[in-house]
């Protein structure tokens, strides 16, 4: 199962790694904390925080939570209620026979987003960055772009986990290698983004 899932992963992560150093540079960075984060590389972050974590992986959970850097100042995240006061809710939907504000639906909604539930359609979820001050088309189109990433290695770790139990093993040895293959990814990042590398890629990408 180990050399199955390494093998697997190391497609994944070296495209991945491709792409994100690929963007950085075309971007321009400067050092900014937030763009560096939320925009270019943030993946490094997020399989770090996931490799860690003794919750149920959740990659789009984790997406969502380094872009609240990007609301705050210098390494300050905004919190979640705010961050979640821009979801599109309409009055109708606010359960008021309960009690329930907007503001308390948009935060319950955004609870079940970091868990991987019920989660918006790329409209919405674009509906639901253009309320921040921070965002601009060209940013938003990345954050969805990455929001898709995102979903898709949920889905790939979770017909992973599915497969091994297939096989006999549980979802906890599963995990354990998975996280194991996920905190390498910080290697590939620094593997491409060697000036070779890169140069060797692009000359590639041109033949193609």
């Amino acid at each position: 199962m180990r050399y199955c899932f390494h093998q697997q992963w190391d497609f994944y992560l070296s495209a991945l790694a491709i792409f994100e150093t690929t963007i950085s540079n075309n971007q321009g960075i400067d050092n900014n904390f937030q763009e560096s984060c939320c925009l270019s590389t943030c993946f490094g972050k997020i399989f770090s925080n996931i490799s860690n974590t003794i919750n149920d992986p959740c990659f789009f959970g984790s997406l969502l939570n380094s872009w609240r850097y990007l609301g705050g100042s210098e390494r300050i995240k905004i919190s979640w209620a705010k961050f979640s006061s821009t979801i599109p809710i309409s009055s109708k939907d606010s359960d008021s026979t309960a009690g329930i504000t907007i503001a308390e639906k948009q935060y319950n909604e955004i609870k079940d987003w970091r868990k991987g539930k019920n989660l918006p359609s790329e409209k919405r979820l674009r509906t639901f960055l253009k309320g921040h001050e921070w965002s601009t088309p060209e940013s938003i189109e990345m954050m969805v772009f990455k929001a898709r990433l995102a979903k898709g290695f949920d889905k790939l770790s979770s017909a992973a986990i599915n497969a091994a139990a297939i096989d006999g093993f549980s979802k906890q040895d599963a995990l354990l290698i998975l996280k194991e293959i996920w905190r390498l990814y910080g290697r590939y990042l620094d593997h491409f983004s060697n000036p070779l590398v890169n140069s060797q890629t692009k000359e590639y990408a041109k033949a193609v």
